[in-house]
């Protein structure tokens, strides 16, 4: 979840979804600072930022916060509650939502959402979510998930494991279970436990239950189903 905050309202998004949708907003402004955290995001960010200020003749600042989720909520909230927060940022779990609503520091956005173009291409479901209790919509959905694996290719061959691309999900964690084999190492870790917060769901079981054999974990009527399949085999690779 993110926000783009212009003259006290908040838009939620990416800044690389929200130019047509700022552009009704950032004439109000002269500058938008960004929130942003770690090198290669701020690297990553550059392009964004350029079309951005050409785009919406406004200009960018890029604001350094701190990498570890706690230290850049409280940073964050801290600047929110004085006034001097960003105008665009992201938080680490969508949990933060209804606080920072309740406390102010997020508007209603919805009909500026409908009437930007790129809103058509979100499923519906994606739509849902994003609204809140009150039935108004405070933040942009995020439509993709990205997460990386890196490995040693060097420790592998030494091995005699296979280092070709997998295929399915359930390749990559038989191939986890021969790393631990033949290694006597873990080869593929997940966030888990309560000191991750949100990042248990959002970076480890939500990927895992995807590429199970039973994916759908929520009932017709909107109650969970934990019984299916996927979530015990979840559970047993843990």
């Amino acid at each position: 979840m993110g926000g783009v905050i212009v003259n006290r309202m908040i838009v939620g998004g990416l800044a690389a979804f929200a130019l047509g949708l700022l552009a009704s907003t950032a004439a109000e402004a002269e500058t938008l600072r960004i929130a942003l955290h770690g090198a290669a995001g701020i690297e990553a960010f550059q392009s964004t930022a350029a079309a951005i200020e050409k785009n919406l003749g406004v200009t960018v600042e890029i604001v350094e916060y701190p990498a570890p989720d706690k230290d850049y909520m409280t940073k964050l909230l801290t600047e929110l509650a004085a006034g001097n927060g960003p105008d665009l940022f992201s938080i680490p779990s969508a949990a933060g939502v209804a606080d920072m609503v309740a406390a102010g520091y997020l508007a209603p956005v919805g009909k500026e959402l409908e009437a930007w173009d790129g809103y058509k291409d979100f499923v519906s479901v994606a739509k849902d979510l994003a609204k809140s209790p009150d039935g108004e919509t405070y933040v942009m959905p995020s439509m993709v998930g990205i997460q990386q694996i890196y490995f040693r290719r060097d420790v592998l061959e030494k091995a005699g494991i296979s280092t070709d691309q997998p295929k399915t999900w359930a390749e990559l964690l038989d191939r986890a279970k021969e790393i631990k084999a033949k290694t006597g190492a873990y080869g593929l870790l997940f966030p888990a436990g309560t000191s991750w917060g949100g990042g248990a769901f959002d970076e480890g079981f939500q990927h895992l239950i995807i590429g199970s054999k039973t994916p759908q974990i929520v009932t017709a009527d909107g109650k969970f189903d934990l019984t299916g399949e996927g979530v015990r085999d979840f559970f047993q690779f843990y």
